[in-house]
């Protein structure tokens, strides 16, 4: 420190100073970012291996945008930038809390303003210069491996100068906060606590607000982007840039690098105004203290208040509120006690104020309880909306369409190049007359007693809403909903929508000239007579023809009907799955699917008896049934679960086999077939006994077929049964003990 009384360049001899006294920091960083960052990408562009007499060079995969990080270089950078940047900021600060260190430093002929931006350049430095150097030194390996093998190794000097740039802000945000701070508090430890408030503030108000919407605001959907959360804090902005790309980075560097010139600013006004017997003293006051004090009060009463009001068995929001407003004036105060060591110079002012920060906590979670001004009630008008998504395909749920957009290859055997595709799970709606049911429908959900919180419960009843406004805004809401009829009603309304249709029905623009089912596969009943339809044996696009019109003559309601019953199955299978496996699709297809043929099907079921199968119209011949709780070979479509089968190639397999259940013979069995249903209404509120037909062949083997659905308020009035349900659901015949939410595929 002697320099910088001597030399007229006061600033820059200071600096110097504080320079030499961080190189043993600047080597232990460049050491250990060598190793971090430049030997991995050093050890991974020489892998190779020998084919056909040939070298090839493995490809290098990378994390970042510049392609330098190999494996645990990403986390090395990150950790190194972030933590290296925190701790020696902290180590900058520590003269500020020794009450020598600070005579000796305030004595110095530099101003107070030159004294911290001394030592906050000092700091980035020793971070940004060992590791520029080894961003640098990885560059240029990059650069060398680039070269060899151009198609196996990317190297963009743009994104690395990107990268560096977007650390160099954050490393300057976070020790700006650090310093900041640092001139209000006078120990260390408050300084590395009021700095973790300053860092993680917005990303705490940001989770806690989400997290308290998704549990007491009924139809919230509103998950905090990713990316907007990075921007919350500089801790997690270059992190996420690893995660998702995008413009977006730049808008956080630009909002970092100005709070950070205006944190600095603060900072540098703060502490020419902190006296410098603060150094060694108690923090109860300034900004970092009342942050500190909001959070706390604010996420310490919602927290424990809404905990505690769970276990206490709170049966009204207006009693969760009160334990909110008991928990956060507790939390204030215990708040107070850690930060004056005592209640000694606690002041009124004090008092008033941890009482209004409870207030205002209590008001906002009273918004949320009581509705959130309106929200849950909300439903738009069907002429202010230009379109609306939903993710319901309702009874072709399990049709898949496949989007030739979202495209996935893949290496197979013999190094062949395969694809795959993901499936359209939504389906967005314009019409008017699918928009006014649309509506209608979600009016219905708004309903208290139709809706439930739980995101944990049946999969099947969960719908959510996406409206676009004419002028643009987004409007987005879920429901977890399981149906009367007056709900199911609205439901089928919305299916029976020509556009609904047209969006999730395969067949609602089949042509026959481009049919792609050259093979449809029919099925009894139970499973075990099954035969392929080909095209040069039969006429499948007429076959396709007939089931198309009954198709759409199917009203939905009609097709949930537990009365409705099957006459057998049809399989139609699609020559697009193997076509644009092995090809990119040329456009969105569906895959094969399988289709029950109701009784209702008069044309399709008319020509099946021209062709002479009606032995496939009826049910084969069995000789006993499996009875069990937990069968899966269903599949849930719409608002019911019924039996699946995938063609005749498709073995018939039941995992009752492999479960507990009771065998009966056929004359025990036929009794149960009256009571039950081909297809079972999926409304969330009961289950069902899953019934599979089985052959009996000379040598013992049992073959399982397809099931059918026994409710539950008909399976407990049996003798039969009584046994094996006291065993499955306990004597009270409730819900089986060992029941989760993936225990059946059909949940």
């Amino acid at each position: 420190m002697i320099t910088a009384t001597s030399s007229p360049d006061r600033f820059g001899s200071l600096l110097r100073g504080l320079l030499r006294k961080n190189i043993p920091n600047m080597v232990y960083l460049a050491l250990i970012g060598f190793i971090g960052i430049p030997l991995p990408y050093l050890l991974a562009m020489f892998r190779r291996w020998e084919e056909k007499g040939q070298w090839v060079y493995e490809n290098i995969n990378t994390a970042d945008r510049g392609g330098l990080y190999v494996g645990i270089a990403v986390g090395t950078v990150c950790l190194l930038w972030l933590a290296g940047s925190f701790i020696l900021a902290l180590s900058g600060v520590g003269y500020m809390h020794n009450r020598r260190a600070v005579d000796l430093y305030h004595s110095l002929p530099v101003t107070r303003g030159q004294l911290l931006l001394g030592h906050v350049l000092a700091n980035f430095l020793t971070v940004a210069l060992p590791m520029t150097a080894n961003t640098l030194l990885t560059a240029v390996l990059a650069g060398i491996r680039h070269g060899m093998t151009p198609d196996r190794a990317a190297f963009r000097l743009g994104g690395v100068a990107l990268d560096l740039l977007g650390w160099y802000i954050t490393a300057f945000a976070i020790i700006v906060m650090v310093y900041l701070a640092a001139t209000q508090v006078g120990s260390t430890f408050d300084t590395f606590l009021f700095s973790g408030v300053f860092l993680a503030a917005l990303p705490v108000l940001c989770l806690t607000h989400t997290v308290m919407c998704q549990s007491y605001l009924t139809g919230w959907n509103y998950d905090m982007k990713w990316q907007i959360f990075c921007v919350l804090t500089p801790v997690l902005t270059m992190i996420g840039s690893y995660t998702t790309y995008g413009e977006w980075l730049y808008a956080a560097m630009a909002i970092w690098l100005a709070a950070g010139v205006l944190l600095l600013w603060a900072a540098v006004r703060l502490y020419t105004r902190r006296p410098s017997e603060r150094a060694e003293s108690r923090c109860r006051e300034g900004l970092a203290a009342g942050v500190f004090r909001f959070i706390a009060t604010f996420v310490g009463g919602l927290g424990f208040g809404t905990l505690f009001g769970m276990i206490s068995g709170a049966d009204s929001r207006g009693t969760l509120l009160l334990w909110i407003a008991v928990f956060a004036l507790a939390v204030y105060f215990f708040v107070e006690l850690i930060l004056g060591r005592g209640f000694k110079g606690m002041k009124r002012g004090s008092v008033i104020m941890g009482a209004a920060m409870a207030a205002v906590t209590v008001l906002y979670a009273g918004v949320l309880f009581t509705g959130g001004l309106g929200f849950e009630k909300r439903v738009p008008a069907a002429e202010r909306l230009a379109s609306v998504t939903l993710d319901y395909r309702g009874r072709y749920n399990n049709v898949y369409l496949n989007e030739a957009e979202r495209l996935h290859s893949y290496e197979g055997e013999n190094h062949g190049i395969y694809y795959s595709y993901g499936s359209a799970q939504k389906v967005t709606l314009r019409g008017p007359e699918a928009l006014k049911a649309a509506a209608a429908l979600h009016r219905l959900l708004t309903e208290s007693d139709k809706n439930g919180m739980n995101s944990g419960e049946n999969f099947m009843g969960r719908l959510e809403l996406e409206y676009t406004f004419n002028d643009g805004r987004v409007m987005k809401r879920v429901y977890y909903a399981y149906g009367d009829d007056t709900l199911l009603a609205a439901y089928a309304a919305l299916e029976d929508t020509p556009e609904f249709q047209s969006r999730t029905n395969p067949l609602y623009y089949w042509v026959a000239e481009e049919s792609p089912y050259r093979e449809i596969d029919l099925c009894d009943v139970t499973g075990f007579n099954k035969t392929a339809l080909t095209e040069t044996d039969h006429d499948t696009a007429a076959l396709v023809a007939a089931l198309r019109l009954d198709m759409l003559a199917e009203k939905a309601m009609d097709y949930y009907d537990p009365e409705r019953r099957t006459v057998c199955y049809l399989y139609l299978e699609s020559e697009l799955d193997e076509r644009y496996s092995r090809q990119p699709a040329e456009k969105d297809f569906y895959s094969s699917f399988t289709v029950p043929v109701g009784e209702s099907y008069t044309h399709t079921l008319e020509l099946l008896r021209e062709w002479g199968l009606e032995s496939y119209l009826t049910p084969a011949e069995w000789d006993s049934m499996f009875v069990t709780a937990w069968g899966c070979d269903v599949v849930g479509t719409g608002r019911v679960i019924l039996p699946v089968w995938y063609g005749v190639e498709t073995e018939i397999f039941s995992q009752a086999a492999y479960e507990a259940g009771i065998l009966l013979s056929r004359e025990e069995a036929e009794p149960l077939l009256a009571l039950a249903d081909w297809t079972y209404p999926n409304t969330g509120s009961d289950d069902c006994l899953y019934l599979s037909f089985v052959r009996t062949a000379e040598d013992g083997t049992k073959t399982y077929g397809l099931p059918m659905f026994l409710p539950l308020e008909e399976a407990r009035r049996q003798p039969l049964l009584r046994e094996y349900m006291a065993e499955q659901y306990g004597e009270k015949l409730s819900d089986p003990e060992t029941v989760d939410a993936e225990t059946l595929e059909a949940r």
